[in-house]
């Protein structure tokens, strides 16, 4: 019996880390391209080239640029949530970490803002209600996986869609230079907010106990 050939990195891959990783390509093609342009002048011949694949492999991961852009957004928003994952986390007297780092990362994302209010062509309605859904959909998750499918008074969707939106707000907010005291601030802000609405949502024996 013969001894195999030790197959290479790339042999070793599992198909969807091999996915994500050219998709990560495109994504951040893209992330650099509007570092330099605006969305609008931006074509997807630029962002095949910036990210070296084929069109043929880029229209496996996305059938357009607006596609690329929510994906940049939803990322964003996976990365920096992913600290909300405990009662206590939501629920705790300061704005935790990720809450002050998703505002201070959208303040130093100037390119990420010209997706949010601002016009991107005719696909600007379609954006934001992506970008709004990625967020709902990342919001909800995370509160399952802190207070469980069982602790609500309100159903976690509408909790999730009412937080999105203030997000959202304040987000704007702070793009737009309305929000006195820069990322913490409006991250405190926020945070006093957020509160109000899950103490609202959640049966009163799901409340994390405080001293």
């Amino acid at each position: 019996m013969t001894q195999s050939a030790i197959p290479t990195p790339s042999e070793t891959k599992s198909p969807s880390s091999s996915q994500a990783c050219t998709s990560g390509r495109i994504t951040q093609a893209m992330q650099s391209l509007l570092k330099q342009q605006s969305y609008r002048q931006i074509t997807i011949n630029q962002v095949i080239r910036q990210a070296e694949i084929g069109r043929s492999t880029f229209y496996r991961y996305f059938h357009s640029k607006l596609d690329i852009l929510v994906a940049l957004h939803d990322r964003l928003f996976l990365n920096l949530l992913n600290g909300l994952n405990s009662p206590e986390a939501w629920l705790q007297p300061t704005p935790p970490t990720a809450l002050v780092k998703l505002f201070t990362r959208f303040d130093g994302e100037r390119p990420l803002h010209r997706s949010i209010g601002d016009a991107i062509g005719s696909d600007s309605e379609s954006a934001n209600k992506r970008i709004e859904l990625a967020l709902i959909q990342q919001l909800e998750r995370q509160l399952k996986a802190s207070f469980g499918d069982e602790e609500w008074d309100l159903p976690p969707q509408e909790l999730a869609a009412s937080l999105a939106a203030l997000y959202l707000m304040h987000l704007t907010r702070l793009r737009q230079g309305l929000n006195r005291g820069g990322a913490q601030a409006c991250a405190d802000l926020v945070h006093r907010h957020s509160q109000a609405l899950i103490r609202e949502s959640l049966k009163p024996e799901a409340w994390p106990q405080t001293h």
